[in-house]
């Protein structure tokens, strides 16, 4: 019977041991597919921090930011990339705001009982995306 406890023990430490190091060496889903490049960490999405870009692995990233100039980003094949689909537009007098979800990046917020991960603000002449969402102004 102890036996059996240390192996189950040992099997779950394992376990436990793989997750935390694909998630620790993941990279952040936009550090490379836009410009401008910007990752946080926060408690709460009132409290965003940004992380010098040396000190970036997925494990202390909470949201991401990039920006695209408008005429060389296509919206359909940026959410291609993630396999998301949109959930939400809002449009506002600065430009657009879609809103998708993903089942391939780990942030989550809710918008109007909607899970969001992904948030596109189309702009003139840029798009700045953010994940979960956009921190800072478009």
């Amino acid at each position: 019977m102890f036996k059996k406890i240390i192996c189950l023990v040992l099997f779950a430490c394992t376990l436990l041991t793989l997750f935390n190091f694909k998630v620790y060496n993941s990279k952040p889903y936009l550090k490379s597919v836009g410009e401008n490049y910007k990752a946080y960490i926060s408690k709460s999405s009132s409290k965003i921090i940004p992380l010098p870009d040396q000190r970036i692995c997925l494990r202390s990233v909470s949201a991401e930011s990039c920006e695209f100039n408008l005429e060389q980003f296509d919206i359909t094949s940026f959410l291609a990339i993630f396999d998301a689909e949109i959930v939400l537009t809002e449009e506002i007098e600065q430009g657009v705001s879609y809103y998708a979800y993903s089942k391939e990046i780990r942030y989550l917020e809710y918008i109007n009982g909607k899970k969001v991960n992904l948030h596109l603000f189309v702009s003139k002449n840029r798009v700045k995306v953010g994940a979960p969402i956009i921190y800072e102004s478009f």
